[in-house]
């Protein structure tokens, strides 16, 4: 897999003088594509295309067939890239491209992701602090190794059946959220003020011996609930320690569609395609592309809470 420099790309300016500033703007998952029009933390706040402002993004050196691939990182450069280096690169060169280009180089530098986007903001404010004049760091992926354990552990929590099925599907998420709202004591408008403070717990609503759950009567099976719970303890050791410090709050049910929790028993999920591809490809020195799937797991694990 030959290298290739990350591509900056500019959207055409309104005018040909630069009227303000310079945005980069950070990708999503294992990036891999390029994407621009927006600015992933700050949605609606900053204008992109009225000249204000002169736009670059990048893939972070590599092509890839989707967000969720790690082939990629077989490649150590291209995998060093990925790491840390393509956003300085690119901030480096969009800047000498926007002072050729304009005759003058802007008056301020911001950068703005999400996600592995958020991860480039930290990473860039800790290897290279004079970049950029402010950053804004969204739900940064940081701390690639306990957080892919993350994944893990709710992959492994939800297709947890014997078969590798899974336990929930998407059909399950809204008469479940629905009584957690009620055992949490939401608001009318349906917001639970406090998550951190609830302690309902799934078992409450545990289907009798013979019991069905139908939308009028909603239950959850036995290792529904075991995945419910695992949901809300988040990864923990043998001796219950926190091992990534975010986990899915009681409230938070409707978000688990597509993420967490897959359409169909037999489908999959961004996280388990996520873990997958990370496992194979990314946490290690040598990538192992033969490793198993489906519900990848950390090593260490209880049932939880």
């Amino acid at each position: 897999m030959a290298h290739r420099p990350a591509d900056p790309v500019r959207p055409a300016p309104a005018h040909d003088d630069l009227a303000g500033s310079y945005l980069q703007t950070g990708c999503g998952g294992n990036c891999g594509v390029v994407t621009s029009g927006s600015a992933p933390a700050a949605t609606g706040c900053v204008p992109l295309t009225d000249g204000a402002l002169a736009v670059a993004t990048d893939d972070q050196g590599h092509y890839g067939t989707s967000t969720s691939s790690g082939i990629f990182a077989t490649d150590p450069t291209l995998k060093a890239d990925f790491g840390y280096k393509s956003e300085h690169q690119l901030a480096v060169v969009a800047k000498d491209i926007i002072k050729r280009f304009y005759g003058q180089a802007a008056t301020h530098s911001y950068y703005d992701g999400c996600s592995q986007g958020g991860h480039e903001a930290l990473t860039e404010a800790q290897r290279y602090p004079t970049d950029f004049d402010g950053i804004v760091a969204g739900a940064p992926a940081n701390n690639w190794t306990a957080h892919t354990f993350q994944y893990a552990w709710n992959a492994h929590a939800v297709f947890a059946v014997a078969d590798g099925t899974a336990t929930l599907t998407t059909t399950d998420l809204k008469p479940l959220h629905a009584v957690v709202l009620a055992g949490c004591g939401a608001t009318d408008d349906g917001i639970v003020e406090d998550p951190l403070a609830c302690a309902w717990d799934p078992g409450s609503i545990a289907c009798a011996s013979g019991q069905t759950s139908t939308a009028a009567d909603f239950c959850l099976t036995a290792a529904q609930v075991t995945t419910v719970r695992k949901m809300y303890s988040g990864p923990r050791d043998e001796h219950g320690e926190l091992l990534y410090p975010g986990w899915q709050l009681r409230g938070s049910e409707l978000n688990w569609a597509g993420a967490i929790v897959p359409t169909t028993a037999t489908g999959s999920t961004s996280n388990q395609t996520n873990v997958n591809e990370r496992v194979r490809y990314l946490l290690y020195a040598r990538p192992t592309p033969n490793s198993p799937g489906r519900t990848s797991s950390s090593p260490r694990q209880t049932t939880g809470n």
